[in-house]
């Protein structure tokens, strides 16, 4: 009797476990049914953000030269498309004026050591930036980008050019200082400004001439 017992209250919880997840399916089905365009933007940049990482650790930290090595190399099925455009997702420029849409990265280094500073592990980490309309709201992500359209230079990015700050939807990454002790050994992270530099960037950023922008 006790076994029963035992087994029916098992199958209750079971089954409340089970509507739970229905429930909790049914609520991201509405929710992604109603993304505007710059929450698909968002979820663009969060899928490429993955990608770009895994690509990172496999490849000497370095970045793709475009969206469609990934596609090559089988880290990503296709080349999301963009909401605002209709064309595949291009990786723009901190510089560039032609940004609506798309996303920008900038790849890095971390690693930690032991405390005899023998290498235990290194992955890549990314500052990643996507940019939607302010014209159009966020229903997905209206509470995960509290600073969004913002001036982000008044986060600790003043090196972003004026005329782009406050376009950029989101903009996010894991760097912190360069070499720190930690409490069994030593984590060290590329600076941003030298990641940065490393890309090709004078800084602080100036947006690129209107006549080049548009060739």
């Amino acid at each position: 009797m006790l076994f029963g017992l035992v087994w029916a209250v098992a199958l209750i919880y079971c089954g409340y476990l089970l509507v739970l997840k229905m429930q909790d399916a049914r609520r991201l089905a509405i929710i992604d049914a109603n993304r505007t365009r710059n929450d698909i933007v968002a979820d663009n940049m969060y899928m490429l953000e993955r990608a770009l990482k895994e690509y990172g650790d496999d490849h000497a930290f370095r970045m793709p030269s475009d969206l469609e090595e990934l596609v090559k190399q089988r880290y990503i099925r296709a080349v999301p498309v963009n909401p605002f455009t209709g064309q595949p997702t291009r990786l723009v420029r901190f510089s560039q004026w032609e940004h609506l849409g798309e996303i920008t990265a900038v790849m890095g280094r971390e690693a930690y050591y032991d405390k005899e500073d023998r290498l235990e592990s290194e992955r890549a980490v990314l500052l990643i930036a996507c940019y939607g309309s302010q014209h159009e709201s966020l229903t997905k992500y209206r509470d995960y980008f509290p600073n969004a359209f913002t001036d982000h230079r008044r986060f600790g990015f003043e090196w972003l050019p004026e005329e782009l700050s406050d376009q950029i939807m989101n903009l996010s990454g894991r760097y912190t200082s360069a070499d720190k002790r930690i409490y069994d050994g030593r984590y060290e992270c590329t600076p941003l400004e030298e990641c940065l530099r490393a890309a090709g960037y004078i800084l602080p950023i100036q947006m690129q001439a209107r006549e080049v922008a548009v060739k």
